[in-house]
């Protein structure tokens, strides 16, 4: 199993060889961690101001007081939305591979819950 040794990777290797996991869910499982991993350490990097080549010529007229903010936050806006665009397909397929690991995963744990209501003795006692 390539799932990692830990949460939930640890719970379905605890299960050994007679749990039957299919090719796709652990896929399924596999892509949810690796879009984990991308929209907490890199998804919002896209949203990051990103400098223009033209950089050190703006701060030397910030510092010197002749700059053109407007001019400076225009090009900034611009470039924020040119990025976030480019980062949307990704940032979307990643949601989606959590999302559909969680169904999956909320599936099991509704099915388990459901046999261990039916173990339990009736409230009164009998």
């Amino acid at each position: 199993m390539k799932l990692h040794a830990r949460s939930l990777g640890a719970a379905l290797q605890a299960r050994g060889k007679d749990a039957d996991f299919s090719v796709e869910e652990i896929a399924t499982l596999e892509a949810a961690r690796v879009s984990r991993n991308y929209l907490a350490h890199e998804a919002a990097a896209a949203g990051l101001y990103v400098p223009p080549k033209t950089v050190k010529r703006k701060l030397r007229e910030i510092l010197g007081g002749t700059a053109d903010t407007a001019a400076i936050e225009k090009e900034r806006a611009e470039m924020l939305v040119t990025h976030i665009r480019r980062a949307l397909p990704a940032f979307e397929e990643a949601v989606r591979a959590l999302a559909q690991a969680d169904n999956m995963v909320a599936g099991w744990s509704y099915l388990i819950q459901e046999k261990q209501d039916h173990r339990r003795p009736p409230l009164d006692g009998t």
